[in-house]
This record gives C-alpha cells, structure tokens and sequence, in this order.
C-alpha cells in the first residue's frame, strides 16, 4: 500500500476485520499507526522505507483498538 498514515488507520479496521490470520501486509513510506512491523527496511536512499506487518501479530498489540 502507498497512503498516507492517516489514510492507513482509517482503512485498519477493514483490515482487522477481513484479512485472514496470516495476511502479509506491505506499506511504503507510511506506516500503520498502532501495528508493530515485523520488518523494516530502509533504503537509505529516494526509494523509501518498506514496512512489512502480518495479520494476527503486528496487530495484536494494537493500541489504538
């Protein structure tokens, strides 16, 4: 996904709700408020900074529930 971060958490219980346990979740640029990425690679350069989450563990700790 490519949108913004406020754009991210209004889509989350979308998300939440229809993504099967497991889904791989990839976001460039904006993260996904309250969900803890399972990896985070940084290009250090004009590509961006490529966030990867998975259903049922970034979003487990949610804190904006």
């Amino acid at each position: 996904m490519y949108l913004l971060t406020s754009v991210n958490r209004l889509l989350k219980p979308k998300l939440k709700k229809e993504l099967r346990i497991g889904t791989r979740i990839v976001t460039l640029d904006f993260e996904i408020p309250g969900w803890r990425p399972v990896h985070v690679e940084d290009s250090g350069g004009w590509q961006g900074t490529i966030y990867l989450y998975v259903k049922g563990v970034s979003d487990i700790y949610d804190e904006e529930q």
